[in-house]
């Protein structure tokens, strides 16, 4: 245990009723063992206003009586975080569990079934007063455009450079199937409605998980389902969650109609789901978002990941770009 760990340790322990007897840190967490039982620490690196936001989404959905998130544990003063180092910290329960498979059909129907119940316990949200909210309703298309216009300007400036490595020739080679491809999906999403269909959702009011990642959905001994780390929460269409699981469970080689139905039917059992907003999540991912990522990443963030761990990812999702694009064109112009 390193001496940030143990001043943290003592830091839990004036603020919280529990005797610990071990901290053990996995990502952005850690895992407290007590007397008591075991808890999870969760970091958030952010402003307080975003913070506060965060916790405001969380009490929302206690308030609801939505039972797939984790009780926030509070300390002797009531209070529901604590600060340490410039950090903000809650805590919560520890819950043996594990990760969602993609691969698995049972965890892919369990798992949309219960983010479309997920969506209907956030509607109505309005966001309390002093925080500062993530506010995504009609901005698509601004995004996207954006997005494009990134993918361009990785595109010209590679095109004047004379010390290209092979990431580079491969991004530049593949650059403007992408910009076709991103240019579609934005036609696409007026096509199907997106303004009115969205107008028809803001009225309403929801949120969005925006990281339904397999490790942030955990599944207990009994089944349960649970949505956990809402760091990147945001006030959206519901569409906007169920295009990028949906990617994520397809994509890799998974693109085919019965996994696809599987997801749309479950989210329907608990979720109406009209044709349309069917169609306009379809046009959301096709959008090329894994070409300007990793252009991002490259270029403008300088991330330092080795060259190999850049082209493997490229290779990957290029790879699969043919087989996600036939596919969704296939099912949207049917």
């Amino acid at each position: 245990m390193d001496q940030y760990v143990r001043d943290l340790k003592r830091v839990v322990e004036v603020n919280y009723d529990i005797t610990i007897f071990d901290i053990i840190k996995f990502k952005n967490v850690y895992k407290i063992s007590a007397v008591e039982g075991n808890f999870c620490l969760k970091q958030c690196k952010c402003k307080f206003d975003k913070f506060k936001y965060i916790l405001d989404v969380l009490d929302y959905l206690k308030k609801q009586e939505f039972d797939n998130i984790l009780s926030i544990v509070e300390t002797y003063s009531e209070e529901q975080y604590i600060e340490f180092n410039d950090v903000y910290f809650y805590m919560t329960e520890w819950i043996e569990s594990r990760e969602l498979n993609y691969s698995n059909y049972y965890d892919i129907i369990r798992a949309s079934q219960n983010i479309g119940n997920f969506h209907n316990y956030t509607q109505g949200y309005k966001p309390s007063k002093n925080i500062l909210p993530d506010y995504r309703w009609m901005k698509w298309g601004d995004i996207f455009n954006l997005k494009l216009m990134d993918i361009i300007s990785f595109k010209e400036s590679l095109k004047y450079r004379s010390d290209l490595d092979i990431f580079d020739r491969i991004y530049l080679e593949n650059a403007d199937k992408n910009i076709d491809l991103a240019k579609e999906s934005i036609e696409l999403l007026y096509k199907f409605e997106y303004e009115k269909i969205v107008k028809e959702h803001f009225e309403i009011g929801y949120i969005c998980h925006h990281d339904l990642a397999n490790h942030n959905v955990l599944i207990d001994s009994k089944g349960k389902i649970y949505f956990i780390d809402f760091d990147y929460v945001i006030l959206d269409t519901y569409l906007h969650d169920l295009g990028s699981f949906i990617n994520r469970c397809l994509k890799l080689g998974s693109w085919n109609e019965y996994k696809l139905n599987l997801i749309i039917n479950s989210y329907r059992d608990i979720k109406r789901l009209p044709k349309r907003e069917i169609l306009l999540t379809l046009s959301f991912i096709l959008f090329p978002n894994d070409f300007w990522q990793i252009g991002i990443q490259r270029y403008r963030e300088n991330i330092r990941w080795s060259d190999e761990r850049f082209l493997k990812r490229l290779n990957r999702s290029e790879n699969d770009k043919q087989d996600k694009t036939n596919f969704i064109k296939s099912i949207i112009f049917k």
